[in-house]
């Protein structure tokens, strides 16, 4: 879930499902979906934003137990750039704790 990144994550995590890598076929058996009723895992992406806390928040409450939480780079761990921002909350491990 983009929870206001640049997409430099993304590119990233799409770059693991290319052919080159091949994440998702035979080897790892991982799939990208856009259901998270179908999910296992749930990537977050980027500084979790205001505006997004609760749509992410109701997102992983959609998937099935558990509900594992992967922050994806730098924003989504620790802020980065965006740390101390208006608009975002506090780091991903702090904020995933009310998810």
């Amino acid at each position: 879930m983009d929870a206001g990144s640049c997409d430099g994550c993304e590119i990233e995590i799409a770059a693991a499902f290319h052919p080159v890598y091949d994440a998702e076929h035979e080897r790892y058996g991982a799939r990208l979906l856009a259901s998270p009723r179908h999910a296992d895992v749930a990537l977050v992406t980027g500084p979790v934003t205001r505006n997004m806390a609760e749509p992410l928040r109701r997102t992983v409450a959609a998937m099935g137990e558990p509900r594992p939480v992967v922050a994806v780079g730098d924003c989504a761990v620790d802020c980065g750039e965006f740390a101390g921002a208006t608009a975002s909350r506090a780091p991903s491990p702090t904020s995933y704790r009310w998810i």
